[in-house]
């Protein structure tokens, strides 16, 4: 403990020595500038002089000037430009005036003058750039400004010269700090709509959410507007000018609309009389606009003095009901429009006493508060209610009365639509987030400017730290769901590792960390276990020792013992010399959404789910973890998986066995002899039986086909069969259908015999609703013959299995780079890696040709025989490595059972141009191999 002592106080001495170096380099170092935005800036607000229209000139002490003026009169500024300013941009910000800006008598920028309008006359707030013409006489300038309003001619805001792109960049960087509040806006805007649909999806109703989420929104595009940038990028000021006006009108009407809904019933008539008002309020501005009458700008205040009565409106309800009722759940939402309209407070008042600046510098931080506050708000609400429920359930569950049973149902439902909702809103939640980390690389590819650069790089960490807290989320769903399931497969340890190894080693590299891999040369190299979750486990740990460990070294290390002939226990451990984890932390580590040592680790990204689901994936493989971790000094994970033994041929070393794993071209597994057993297999596509007789060539299995349900139902009444196959998506009489008739059929001979579907109806919960339709099992297509051999083992008579075993060697290098146009490797990989099999199957597909079938029933829109055409279409590509083709085709089966005849039309001319294509290549290809 005292040795912790020391060390606390060390780091302060450490952190003084570090920020005395930081200040002497800053004292005596001289770099060269390597920013985009290199130049000076000059003022240029002394020696003007206004002139008026009845002829009286005087002198301008400094800008910014500020004087009373009559709307429509004209006033004129002169100065004399220094030669150093020759060939520069002078930049000024003007608010609602024309200009016409002359240089010794030559007109050389305008603002206004010759816009044309379908209704209003407000020429709009700009930030003037005027390049100022290298080559002058005198250099006198002259500016004159006209304004429809009174008072605002006479209003001069402070003048810079710089460079052009100089004076650009400044405008931006003057802006930083209001983008910041403008993205905060945005954010808390995104967070409420989110809130919004959980809340609608869940059914609970939201509560008016959605205006509050859309008042946020536009707040951001108006206070963007006034950062008086946009005209950088599209120069329409009267667009902007139009929108600050709409905005203001609609702000009330939705912050009315959002109040109405969640303030108390005794105070819901004091708002409807307010949402009148506002309503009034807009109809009446946007007559009088587009009428000519009075301009937007004319009745701007009508639209402040709706937000002001609606924020005080709001405090006094938000004040009554505490009062009234002790409701201390508005307090949030109290503080919020409190500071929002402080905020306002102090802009009007500056306004009125300042006369130039930024007068919504106040407002905006106001806004800014608002909207966070009132996102945060909500969030906790939604945490505090979740957290209710779940004390409402433990109570419910100790009552042992009838409630029991209906409060527990009630909780699985709640479970499975939050479930439900987790898996369908993951591709909604990742599509934007790809596209926004798409668009964020073009801008670190295509950007020269080190600092946006850096801010680049910033959002695609955050990007990816939010796609990885999305899949803990969903996997998280999954186990508490129950739907998570354990699928074991045949695998190889070193190319495991080596997976894991080349996923963290950059991660490592940018920390100037050091990983090792060590293993027992003895551990056998070929296991049987759920292979993608053992990765998923290394992979998480991997990742928390990175993230937790500033300097040293991260160790992931592979141990084993025999526990049978065919049994073993695997030993995974990953040690770093991270911050470690204290003894009390420890005992909390791996609970759902916890994250130890928070004040310490607060700027480590994280869900706390992480070691969560590993505990809960390493329990349901049977295994344990167990943790070794000393304070400050680092940690050691440890997973014990029992893992079965395929091969026990040593895996070797490391480095050397994983390079010799990727150059492998062959693979090795148990087949087995079945030449006594008979099966049926029942599909309406040849390819698809061809599949399935090469695939069991081997074994010796004795194989009739039937092209359609009614053969199959008379082929059963005349022979017992050891297995049947039955493909879904039949025409006239699909598999179940045939299933059915089958139990029916008094002649059958097989009613005790295993049927399994065979069938591309690949999603979660298929394969339940098979079952519960009277199938014994299921099988995915296209068919994969480890999963056909792993059927067949587990439902044919043990009498008639031979076991053996062999290799299977891969195809030949090389024998089919010449078909570029597939993904050979699927291709061969549904074809046990035997290259005859893979060109009988090409020859198979394009014998047949479905594009007359396809036509016809496009033509007639017969969606159902169309579907059933695009389905087989996307299993038999798929099989052959056709994978555009089989995906295209997989949404048009998709569009065609949801009746989707737009979507049909879109991309019918496309598939079947992809369809036509293929088949012609593979003619050329296939007449060329049997001519040699």
């Amino acid at each position: 403990m005292s040795d912790m002592k020391f060390f606390q106080k060390a780091v302060w001495l450490v952190l003084g020595i570090e920020l005395c170096i930081l200040i002497f380099a800053l004292m005596t170092f001289q770099v060269d500038d390597m920013t985009l935005s290199k130049g000076k800036t000059y003022d240029f607000n002394q020696n003007w002089t206004i002139l008026r229209e009845d002829g009286t000139i005087e002198p301008i002490e400094e800008l910014p000037y500020t004087s009373d003026c009559k709307a429509g009169e004209t006033v004129t500024i002169e100065n004399t430009i220094p030669q150093e300013y020759w060939g520069m941009t002078l930049s000024f910000l003007s608010a609602d005036k024309t200009l016409e800006v002359s240089v010794d008598g030559n007109i050389i920028y305008e603002f206004g003058l010759h816009d044309k309008k379908a209704f209003g006359h407000t020429p709009g707030s700009v930030t003037n750039f005027i390049d100022i013409p290298e080559n002058l006489t005198e250099g006198k300038i002259q500016i004159k400004m006209t304004s429809p309003y009174d008072n605002y001619a006479a209003n001069v805001g402070t003048m810079t010269i710089a460079r052009r792109d100089t004076a650009i960049l400044l405008l931006l960087k003057s802006n930083l700090f209001n983008f910041v509040c403008n993205i905060l806006m945005l954010i808390s805007g995104i967070l409420l709509a989110f809130i919004a649909l959980v809340r609608r999806t869940s059914g609970k109703g939201t509560d008016g959410l959605e205006y509050l989420c859309i008042f946020c929104l536009i707040t951001c595009v108006y206070y963007f507007i006034e950062t008086k940038t946009l005209n950088v990028f599209y120069g329409n000021q009267t667009i902007y000018s139009m929108l600050i006006f709409l905005i203001l009108m609609t702000m009330p009407v939705l912050m009315l609309l959002y109040y109405e809904q969640n303030l108390l019933v005794d105070f819901k008539k004091r708002f409807q009389v307010l949402l009148i008002l506002a309503f009034l309020n807009i109809a009446v501005q946007l007559i009088m606009q587009l009428l000519n009458i009075r301009d937007f700008m004319d009745m701007a205040s009508f639209s402040h003095g709706m937000i002001f009565l609606t924020i005080v409106v709001g405090l006094k309800s938000f004040y009554d009901a505490l009062k009234k009722k002790q409701d201390k759940s508005f307090r949030l939402e109290f503080l919020a429009l409190l500071g929002m309209g402080l905020g306002s407070i102090f802009d009007l008042i500056r306004s009125y006493t300042v006369k130039v600046g930024d007068f919504g510098k106040y407002s905006r931080l106001g806004m800014t508060f608002f909207c966070l506050v009132m996102a945060g708000g909500h969030i906790l609400k939604i945490a505090r209610n979740y957290s209710d429920s779940l004390l409402e359930n433990a109570r419910l569950l100790k009552e042992e009365n009838e409630q029991l049973v209906l409060a527990k149902n009630q909780a699985l439902a709640a479970n499975e639509a939050k479930s439900s909702f987790l898996a369908n809103m993951s591709h909604e939640i990742r599509t934007p987030i790809n596209a926004v980390l798409g668009m964020d690389a073009m801008i670190i590819k295509e950007s020269k400017d080190q600092n946006i650069t850096e801010y680049a790089l910033d959002i695609q960490s955050a990007g990816n730290n939010l796609l990885s807290i999305i899949n803990d989320i969903l996997d998280f769903s999954k186990i508490e769901s129950g739907k998570m399931e354990i699928i074991p497969v045949e695998y190889e340890l070193s190319s495991l590792l080596n997976d894991s190894y080349n996923m963290i080693f950059m991660r490592a590299k940018e920390k100037n960390l050091g990983i090792q891999v060590k293993n027992d040369k003895t551990i056998p190299k070929r296991l049987y276990g759920d292979e993608v979750r053992i990765r998923q486990i290394i992979n998480n740990l991997l990742t928390n020792a990175i993230k937790y460990t500033e300097k040293g070294q991260v160790i992931l290390s592979a141990d084993w013992k025999k526990l049978s002939e065919k049994k073993m226990m695997l030993s995974i451990a990953v040690k770093d010399t991270g911050i470690g984890i204290t003894e009390e932390n420890q005992k909390k580590l791996f609970s759902s959404f916890q994250r130890v040592d928070e004040k310490r680790n607060r700027n480590i990204e994280g869900t706390g789910l992480g070691l969560n689901i590993t505990k809960q994936l390493v329990e349901m493989m049977g295994g344990t973890i167990s943790l070794e971790s000393e304070y400050g000094k680092g940690s050691t994970f440890s997973v014990e998986l029992p893992q079965d033994i395929v091969s026990e041929q040593p895996m070797g070393e490391f480095n050397v066995n994983s390079r010799n794993t990727m150059e492998s071209a062959k693979s090795s597994h148990k087949i087995f002899r079945a030449p006594k057993a008979h099966i049926l297999v029942v599909d309406d596509v040849p390819m698809n039986l061809k599949v399935i007789r090469n695939l069991l060539k081997e074994t010796g299995i004795q194989i009739d086909t039937a092209e359609s349900g009614k053969q199959c139902l008379e082929m059963i009444k005349e022979r017992k069969y050891d297995m049947i196959f039955v493909d879904h998506m039949m025409p006239e009489m699909d598999g179940v259908e045939t299933l059915y008739a089958m139990k029916m059929e008094a002649r059958n001979q097989n009613i005790d015999t295993p049927v399994i579907m065979l069938t591309a109806n690949a999603i979660m919960g298929a394969k339940e609703e098979y079952l519960q339709e009277g199938f014994s099992g299921y099988l995915s297509k296209p068919v994969r013959e480890q999963e056909l051999e792993k059927t067949l083992l587990e439902y044919l008579p043990d009498e008639l299995i031979e076991k053996e075993d062999a290799d299977i060697p891969a195809a030949p290098e090389g024998a089919l780079d010449e078909l570029t146009f597939l993904d050979t490797e699927t291709g061969m990989a549904y074809c046990a890696g035997m290259e005859e099999m893979y060109v009988e199957m090409l020859a198979t597909y394009l014998e047949n040709d479905r594009q007359k079938a396809l036509t016809e029933y496009y033509q007639s829109m017969d969606l159902d025989n169309y579907r059933i055409q695009v389905h087989a279409l996307k299993s038999t590509s798929l099989t052959i490595g056709a994978v555009t083709l089989s995906k295209l085709a997989e949404q048009m089966e998709h569009a065609a059972k949801e009746g989707n005849v737009d979507f049909i039309k879109t991309h019918q001319d496309e598939m079947m141009h992809q369809y036509i294509e293929l088949l012609e290549k593979l003619k050329i290809w296939l007449e060329k191999r049997r001519a040699l």
